[in-house]
């Protein structure tokens, strides 16, 4: 006994490897069972000492024999804690066994010891000292109870005492020495995190600092000051709000108070700081509190990492979605803010707002001309001088391709005419771009609000319908927008809507105007002019939607189906027996489509016309724009070119001598009105005449309507014309009585 209290560690099970349930209690069963049978064989084997109370040792060993009973067969079924119960039971049961039996008996007390080691096995340290508790309380209570027993059971059962008293002292000495150890791994781990958190604050990689609640820093680490600029030693003490800008300054402070008066748990804000060179840094902020035992507040500990190369790439993208990357200057969308803006705020102020639409003329000559390089550079010289001509407050803006927008505030309509001047005059100096002289000039629309609730976007649109209306009188001009415009922009959306079911329904058809030999009359071709059946308005002439058609992009399928039924047409004369050619107009839009070629190739091999007998007609300035190229490859096909309206145009001498695919010029009709009437329209139809046969270029004279313009024409040696005086344009059914008809040469006779 004396052994087992020395080293109880021995005896019991190591943790987590304690014997099973069914162990346990088939192990308390035996001790029960045994107990129970030593009781019974005392009374029947040995003589009973006097004063044993027979009945309370029979109940004592009864009740053991059918605890262990119970215990051995039910094993598999009782839970853990049963066992530990059923012990307590039986320690009680085997202290009153003792005390009836009324004398203590050597086996008793060694059965008694047995109980204790079992304990001390098998049960939870915490139980084991509980049963070892209560078996010295037994102990003891024998040792007062039987003054009588003798020395030799004084002697086992002081024994057994200290020997319960042993185990029992030996498992508090354990536990105490247990709870040390885990308080000193406690202090270790804490002194472990202490060593790390020291680690990872000094060492980090992003600024960090314990921060007082006052907001000063009562340390900080290395990556901080290299962040700030200052040194560790110049930053303890100081208070965020040495570094922080002025006007950054009430957020700050606002989250500051959250967070130590509780209403948030962290505080995270993306921020400014100021370091020591005065150079701004962002960071991203982090500052959580730390509390003590009670919740109240004791310190911040705040996390900054240096933003400052994110925040510029997040302006750049910003910056690149708001302004426009070739000119630098703000696009649509930063544009239509600021207008808005500005409407805003003339419910305050009652000045006016002015929106200007700017369209160059003529740039898309540059770009072909010189290439998009050129053209590029020419935009941002413009850019230049357009923010010269306008006040600093003015917004300009590059609207896409070769068209800008201008903001003025407080402008009225004298005030935005004088806007249009300066801007006019800014671009009348020639621009020197790549070595080349270029000259640009411009289409201003004007919008003009007095009202707070107008949208941005409305004045952008009236600005825009107001520049088309310059462009129709020319170059060079500008129109301040008024609603008799907001009406015809309606009127033109809703003609290019018609236009565009119009080509898909079946609503066009050709008509044709002969070319007339002026001597003698005879009818040799005919000029192919659309016409529109439209279901609400009725026939309109070209004039009507063509310049719809080419501002929508339509004119190219529009074209397409000319070409197509103009060769068609001619096809089915041919197969008639009648030799004539055909003429067909191409817009300045078509003959900028790269595919124009193949769809004239298409045509023709569709139809099986002959080449030679189909002539596209061009304005000057168009074929000026597009090229010698783009003519070059049209002539290759086998057709013939007219420069169509020709002396109306931009061009010089010098540049239609530089056409040569070209093979016939139509002189405009503004020429023929006051022939025969006027020297100076005499002298210069006559010069063309000259100039067209030094170049071998046949002449047709266009709008020729009285009989005087035909002799005139005869004598200045034009040979051929068109006009009202022979025929308007007819359907080809007219056309074929025409060709049969005598009336035409009287005409020209």
């Amino acid at each position: 006994m004396a052994q087992a209290s020395a080293s109880p560690a021995r005896l019991s099970a190591p943790a987590g490897v304690r014997p099973e349930p069914r162990a346990r209690a088939r192990a308390l069963s035996y001790l029960f069972l045994g107990g129970g049978t030593l009781g019974l064989g005392a009374l029947v084997f040995f003589p009973v000492p006097t004063g044993t109370d027979v009945p309370g040792v029979l109940v004592a060993a009864l009740i053991s024999l059918v605890a262990g009973t119970v215990l051995f067969a039910g094993a598999d079924q009782l839970p853990g804690w049963a066992t530990t119960v059923g012990l307590a039971l039986g320690t009680i049961v085997i202290s009153l066994d003792i005390y009836f039996a009324g004398k203590i008996r050597t086996n008793d007390e060694m059965f008694y010891v047995l109980v204790a080691f079992y304990a001390f096995y098998f049960l939870p340290k915490r139980a084991a000292i509980a049963e070892l508790a209560l078996l010295g309380a037994c102990y003891a209570a024998i040792l007062a109870l039987h003054h009588e027993a003798d020395g030799f059971s004084r002697w086992v059962i002081t024994v057994g005492s200290l020997a319960v008293s042993g185990l029992l002292t030996s498992r508090l000495v354990e536990q105490l020495e247990s709870w040390a150890q885990r308080s000193g791994e406690r202090e270790a781990a804490l002194r472990q995190a202490e060593a790390q958190f020291r680690s990872a604050f000094e060492d980090a990689a992003i600024g960090m600092a314990l921060v007082g609640l006052d907001g000063c820093w009562l340390r900080v680490n290395e990556a901080l000051a290299q962040l700030t600029g200052y040194s560790t030693s110049k930053l303890v003490g100081m208070s965020f709000r040495d570094l922080t800008p002025e006007e950054d300054l009430q957020h700050d402070l606002q989250g500051l108070d959250d967070l130590v008066s509780g209403r948030t748990n962290a505080y995270h804000a993306e921020k400014r700081y100021r370091r020591a060179d005065g150079e701004i840094v962002w960071v991203a902020l982090s500052v959580s509190m730390v509390r003590d035992a009670h919740g109240t507040p004791v310190n911040m500990i705040s996390q900054m990492q240096d933003i400052t190369d994110r925040k510029a790439a997040e302006r750049e993208l910003v910056d690149r979605a708001l302004h426009d990357p070739l000119t630098g200057l703000p696009n649509r969308l930063l544009f239509l803010d600021r207008v808005q803006v500005a409407i805003s705020r003339i419910e305050r102020t009652g000045a006016p707002v002015a929106v200007f639409f700017i369209d160059l003329d003529r740039f898309k000559l540059v770009n072909d001309s010189l290439g998009h390089a050129v053209g590029d550079r020419l935009l941002v010289e413009v850019a230049a001088r357009l923010r010269e001509a306008l006040r600093p407050e003015d917004t300009v803006s590059r609207f896409g391709g070769d068209e800008f927008t201008v903001l003025a505030e407080n402008v009225d309509e004298r005030a935005a005419t004088g806007v249009a001047e300066r801007i006019g005059q800014g671009l009348a100096e020639p621009f020197q771009v790549d070595g080349h002289e270029l000259f640009a000039s411009a289409s201003l629309g004007v919008s003009i609000c007095r009202e707070h609730q107008t949208k941005a976007e409305d004045m952008l649109r009236d600005s825009d319908a107001a520049m088309y209306r310059a462009k129709e009188k020319g170059q060079s001009h500008c129109v301040i927008f008024d609603r008799g415009m907001r009406s015809r922009a309606t009127e033109r959306l809703e003609l290019e809507t018609d236009l565009r079911r119009a080509i898909a329904r079946d609503q066009l058809f050709l008509e044709y105007q002969p070319l007339v030999e002026l001597h003698g009359g005879g009818i040799f071709g005919v000029e192919a002019l659309v016409r529109w059946r439209h279901p609400r308005r009725g026939q309109l002439a070209p004039g009507e939607f063509i310049g719809v058609a080419e501002e929508s992009e339509l004119i190219v399928p529009l074209g397409e189906w000319v070409m197509r039924e103009a060769c068609a047409q001619l096809r089915a004369w041919t197969d008639a027996g009648y030799e004539l050619s055909i003429s067909i107009n191409l817009s300045p839009r078509q003959l900028s489509d790269v595919a124009l070629t193949d769809r004239v190739c298409e045509a023709l091999e569709q139809t099986g016309v002959d080449p030679e007998r189909v002539c596209l007609e061009i304005t000057e300035t168009a074929a000026v724009e597009v090229g010698v190229g783009r003519l070059e490859q049209l002539k290759a096909l086998g057709v013939s070119l007219a420069l169509d309206d020709f002396g109306t145009g931009f061009s010089s001498l010098n540049q239609i001598r530089r056409l040569p695919p070209v093979d016939t010029i139509k002189i405009d009709r503004s020429f023929i009105e006051d022939l025969g009437r006027g020297a100076a329209d005499t002298a210069i139809v006559g010069a063309i005449l000259g100039m067209a046969a030094a170049m071998e270029l046949a002449v047709i004279a266009e709008g020729i309507e009285h009989p005087e313009q035909v002799r005139t024409l005869i004598a200045l040696g034009c040979e051929r014309g068109q006009g009202f005086l022979f025929a308007r344009p007819v359907s080809p059914e007219r056309i074929e009585r025409l060709l049969g008809s005598p009336a035409v040469r009287q005409l020209a006779s």
